[in-house]
């Protein structure tokens, strides 16, 4: 196979603008370019089980219209690519759509997930998970098991219960549901996060030692509270001073000045409390020179300067060097102390979760990316994808802005070995939805990773421009919004990762419908809630549409948590109901509340 110039490609595509089209098209490419059965050798990855059914869908659609010659949208597109006449192209189809549904199970499109468990379970016995040991998928009913045996240890583990009761305490404040167990179970999904796998394993041996959160907590306070006194002393000693020579804060130059940063914090409780604007530029500049202590009109201004001469400016300095040196490391100290019950509860779930897993014999799939890591390393062909993953020649990765650093990882051999013998790969992804985190996403990795991993020489960078999902006035508000928020963002920040990001979201218009958006700013008064004037503005905008002809059917309200949709539901109802409904509107919703028997009337 002769090599690419540019065997890797990243398509950086916004929504609407064709992903699982481009997906199907390379896959398509790659299939009908060669011999019917080449399929096997390619390997496109969703992150989930709807994604691929529908990825296999419309491959099996394409290859379907291609050997029955019927035209469709990639017809012309891809003969004209593959260089292909218009029989030898619908012989390729034939043969290739004949291969793949006899030997369907070599039609490789399936989730990230079942990638890694298909890789696992080929080296079971090489990895030493042998005997009685199975791979659980399904991560919830082992939580549920190990909440229980965590609850079972309460009254007995003194630091489990304090735990515990804290975080009970904290749902309660927070207005959190009450019951502990199901919070437990919630709580106990920050354990796969990638930001607690990359240190599981040490914070497993550092709290199994005696004392460890005992001493811990002790340090941790000493650290702030070591902070906060020294401030406060020297504070209080300055505040002594001037009342003892009769000074008060408008005998100070700038609203109180100095007097003012002294007596900020002669009751300090919280490092936090010194950030950088408390800590202010003119005690670093302006109060450095005594002449600027005093207020003009100040009838003691000779005893005001003899004082900063001779010992406030060296207080004032010995409370900014110390703040200069201590402050991340107190700061990060009483974050510590703020979320130290958290900690406790996170290692000690951990350590069941451990304990569960080595009695039971099993692995959860979750840890699989983090497990295959391990055994990697630093290989480059690992031995453990020769059974599977080697027998791939091209990589098709969709929702790559989902993809964790550890997911990447472990692909990251398996592509270079590809590209390494000509075969081309790619990853498509949207950078913008990166910043939510879904599922460990790394916003640096599709936007600057894994082009300098892989190498910038052979990486071609292409965008998907093109909406073909939104009406016309859709995609102008979204190109207007998200340019100026990601240019304000930068500004504010200091920082270019946003602008870089969002460079791409200026998309060109494929509908003809022209569509319409409003965007409102509710302004609350003395009383009023935001929410409450939002739920008042439902029906009104309800009423309006309907007036201009559009049908329920086409109505959808879209809502952050399900709480919230009650509310709407039920002011819906109410409203119906009430005096101010309009006889030639209707206020129905379809939803799980609205069928409810108390709903009825």
């Amino acid at each position: 196979m002769a090599v690419l110039e540019k065997t890797f490609s990243i398509y950086r595509s916004s929504a609407g603008s064709g992903k699982t089209r481009t997906l199907a098209k390379e896959y398509l490419k790659l299939a009908l370019q060669y011999k019917a059965d080449y399929f096997k050798y390619i390997l496109a990855v969703t992150f989930t089980n709807k994604a691929t059914q529908e990825m296999k869908d419309r491959i099996l659609a394409y290859l379907d219209d291609f050997s029955k010659g019927r035209e469709n949208d990639l017809t012309k597109e891809l003969q004209e690519e593959l260089g292909l006449d218009a029989n030898t192209f619908q012989q390729n189809a034939q043969s290739t759509q004949s291969d793949i549904l006899h030997r369907y199970d070599q039609f490789s499109i399936s989730t990230i997930d079942a990638f890694f468990q298909k890789v696992i379970r080929s080296f079971t016995r090489e990895a030493g998970l042998v005997g009685d040991y199975r791979l659980e998928v399904e991560h919830e009913p082992v939580f549920e098991e190990v909440i229980d045996n965590l609850i079972g240890e309460l009254g007995t583990n003194e630091d489990l219960t304090k735990w515990v009761v804290e975080f009970a305490n904290e749902n309660l404040e927070n207005e959190r549901a009450w019951d502990i167990r199901s919070s437990l179970i919630k709580f106990s999904e920050e354990i796969f996060k990638e930001e607690f796998k990359e240190i599981e394993s040490e914070v497993n041996k550092s709290t199994g030692q005696k004392d460890f959160f005992k001493n811990l907590l002790a340090d941790l306070k000493k650290k702030k509270n070591d902070f906060t006194n020294l401030v406060k002393a020297k504070s209080v000693e300055a505040i002594e001073i001037f009342h003892q020579h009769g000074l008060r804060s408008d005998d100070f130059k700038y609203a109180g000045g100095v007097y003012n940063f002294f007596k900020k914090f002669n009751k300090i409780s919280s490092v936090k409390e010194f950030d950088e604007t408390a800590k202010g530029k003119r005690s670093e500049s302006e109060f450095q020179n005594p002449n600027n202590w005093p207020d003009k009109d100040t009838p003691h201004k000779a005893i005001i300067i003899k004082l900063a001469n001779e010992k406030l400016i060296g207080m004032l300095n010995e409370i900014l060097e110390y703040r200069g040196k201590n402050y991340r490391q107190a700061l990060s100290a009483e974050v510590a102390l703020n979320n130290f019950y958290s900690f406790g509860l996170i290692a000690d779930i951990s350590r069941k979760l451990k304990d569960y897993k080595d009695e039971n014999g099993i692995m959860l799939l979750a840890d699989a990316p983090r497990f295959l890591n391990g055994v990697i390393q630093d290989s480059d062909t690992p031995f453990i994808y020769e059974k599977v993953g080697s027998f791939y020649r091209n990589y098709l990765i969709d929702e790559f802005q989902d993809t964790s650093g550890l997911q990447w990882a472990n692909f990251f051999p398996l592509l270079t070995n590809g590209l390494d013998q000509g075969y081309p790969s790619m990853v498509v992804g949207d950078v913008k939805q990166a910043v939510y985190r879904w599922r460990g996403g790394d916003l640096n990795l599709l936007q600057q990773k894994v082009e300098s991993t892989i190498g910038v020489g052979r990486v071609a960078t292409k965008e998907l421009k093109q909406n073909f999902r939104s009406a016309s006035e859709i995609v102008t508000f979204n190109n207007a919004l998200f340019q100026a928020s990601s240019t304000i963002v930068a500004l504010e920040t200091g920082k270019n990762i946003t602008s870089e990001a969002y460079h791409d979201v200026p998309q060109l218009i494929s509908r003809k419908e022209t569509g319409f958006v409003q965007v409102s700013f509710l302004q609350e008064g003395d009383g009023e809630n935001w929410k409450d004037l939002a739920l008042d503005q439902i029906p009104i905008h309800l009423e309006k549409l309907q007036l201009l002809g559009a049908s329920l059917k086409d109505i959808a309200i879209l809502v952050r948590t399900n709480y919230e949709g009650q509310r709407i539901v039920a002011h819906l109802m109410n409203y119906r109901n009430s005096e101010k409904a309009n006889p030639n509107c209707k206020y129905d919703v379809v939803s799980n509340e609205s069928l409810r028997l108390d709903g009825a009337t």
